[in-house]
This record gives structure tokens, sequence and C-alpha cells, in this order.
């Protein structure tokens, strides 16, 4: 990948990772009104969002260190 599509790409991972966030936050104030029974599906968008964020974290930890952070036992081997 050139040096600019490197760039754009970090960019691009910084941005989903704020709209993820945003989401999340939107899910926390609909929480806090909604009716209880309605809970469950809202957990469930909750954590949807926070996967969503650890994905985009863990691509963007890769993009800025060449490392994949989800696979820490394989970064750190003493064959890489």
């Amino acid at each position: 990948m050139k040096p600019e599509e490197l760039q754009e790409y970090i960019k691009a991972l910084y941005i989903a990772i704020d709209e993820e966030a945003s989401a999340m936050q939107i899910v926390m104030m609909t929480m806090a009104t909604a009716p209880r029974e309605k809970m469950p599906k809202l957990i469930e968008i909750f954590m949807d969002e926070n996967d969503h964020i650890k994905i985009y974290t863990d691509l963007l930890i890769e993009a800025l260190t060449g490392v994949l952070a989800a696979a820490p036992e394989e970064a750190f081997s003493p064959t890489n």
C-alpha cells in the first residue's frame, strides 16, 4: 500500500471508530428512557457497536504498527 493510501486508510479507521462511539452514546441515551422490556435489544445493539470498535481498533493498530493486535501470541513469537 502506498504511503498516501495508508494515511487515507488510517484516517477512515479513526472516523469509523468515532462514529461507532457516537452510536454507542445514542444507544445509551435511548436506554436511559426506554421501557425495561426493550433493554435486551438495546443491549444487543450496544454490544454490537462495542464489537465494531474493537475490530476497527485492531485494524488501526495493525495499520500503525504492522502487527495485528488480535493475535498477540503470533505477533511476539520468536519467529517474527
